[in-house]
């Protein structure tokens, strides 16, 4: 008897231990497949494009589920669907909802704060749009999307005619995120843009020219050989320097038959002599802490590469870019080669020209692939 009641109470202390702590798990798991489902069947209400049931979905779900993560997923769901409903004010409504209950999750600040951003300028509010996207750069985790905010927060000054302020901005988007061409080219671009339409053209063709600086593979070329003929049709009223430039890029000073002394030569490098914009002291202090950030390793040279490029310091970029290309890791070789090259030696030789000499110089040598030429040093005085 006493040993069959032994077992009993063994057996009931285990199945109280089954009810007490798996039973919560079992009940959790229920839950959470139960919230996948309503979250399926709401998503699908939203490519069905039966927007008002799947807000109404939301709206129960947001009723019933509690957790961060749920309420965030059905949240965020909820205000994309209203924009696509034709309701962006009640998505802002959402969106700030959603923020309040959140207030601790700052990645979720950031997105929240973004995409109200969008919403608020597609409204034509463009102070609220100005607001929210400099929230979502301040509450960014990450640097490169707090310069994405940034970028659009500039392009909101733009629209505004705020040109100094919109560059300040644009500013801070490149020393945030010296190693993101995508995000620099577009604010440089822009920087242009400033420029212009202030009808400060000599300063709008130095800008244009740090673009080209900063350009590093042949589309970005491009794009940035053709803002500096614009820039010099702005400043002269004409194409002439603006055509000699694209010839000199294009053949080098023979031109295009390539024979020096005929009709087509190009006299002189147009780009050698334009003169970069002016920084002031704050742009001047925002470039130099981004410097004194980066560390003495492959990626820090890198930046500091960029960055000198994009302070008209071409010299110091191409000084920083060969540390990089030296201190690179073997399967980075060939891409740091290209930087230095691409970037750094035609910012400081403010020409497209010659650049293929550099890099037989550096895969083979100063004598060259044939083994009996006499490269000059592209380094040397780095």
């Amino acid at each position: 008897m006493d040993e069959w009641m032994n077992g009993w109470m063994k057996e009931m202390r285990i199945a109280l231990f089954l009810a007490l702590f798996l039973g919560p798990a079992a009940l959790a798991g229920d839950e959470a497949k139960e919230f996948k489902n309503e979250l399926r069947k709401a998503q699908s209400r939203q490519t069905q494009k039966q927007y008002k049931d799947c807000v109404k979905l939301c709206d129960e779900m947001l009723a019933r589920y509690k957790e961060p993560a749920q309420v965030r997923e059905v949240a965020t769901l909820k205000a994309e669907v209203l924009v696509l409903d034709g309701q962006p004010e009640a998505a802002l409504k959402a969106l700030a909802a959603l923020a309040e209950a959140s207030a601790d999750d700052r990645k979720l600040q950031a997105t929240v704060a973004l995409r109200s951003g969008d919403l608020l300028r597609s409204l034509k509010r463009a102070p609220e749009a100005l607001a929210a996207y400099r929230k979502a750069a301040s509450s960014a985790e990450e640097p490169d999307e707090a310069a994405g905010a940034l970028l659009r927060a500039a392009e909101i000054l733009i629209e505004l005619k705020k040109a100094p302020e919109a560059r300040a901005e644009l500013i801070r988007v490149i020393c945030a995120s010296p190693l993101r061409p995508d995000l620099c080219q577009q604010a440089q671009a822009r920087i242009a843009e400033c420029y212009r339409a202030e009808s400060q053209f000599p300063e709008a063709l130095g800008a244009a020219r740090i673009l080209f600086d900063a350009a590093g593979d042949e589309a970005a070329i491009r794009n940035a050989a053709q803002a500096i003929a614009q820039a010099f049709l702005a400043c002269d009223g004409t194409l002439a320097r603006a055509n000699e430039f694209l010839a000199f890029q294009s053949y080098g000073p023979a031109g295009q038959d390539g024979k020096p002394g005929t009709a087509d030569d190009v006299a002189a490098n147009h780009l050698a002599k334009v003169k970069y914009p002016a920084f002031d002291a704050a742009a001047n202090k925002l470039f130099q802490a981004a410097l004194d950030a980066q560390p003495k390793s492959f990626d820090g040279y890198r930046a500091r590469g960029y960055l000198c490029v994009y302070w008209g310091k071409p010299k110091e970029a191409a000084s920083n870019f060969f540390l990089a290309f030296k201190a690179a890791p073997l399967a980075q070789v060939a891409a740091s080669a290209q930087e230095l090259v691409l970037v750094g030696i035609k910012a400081h030789t403010a020409s497209f020209r010659g650049l293929d000499r550099v890099f037989e110089y550096i895969n083979h040598g100063p004598k060259g692939k044939s083994g009996n030429e006499a490269i000059p040093d592209p380094f040397a005085g780095l």
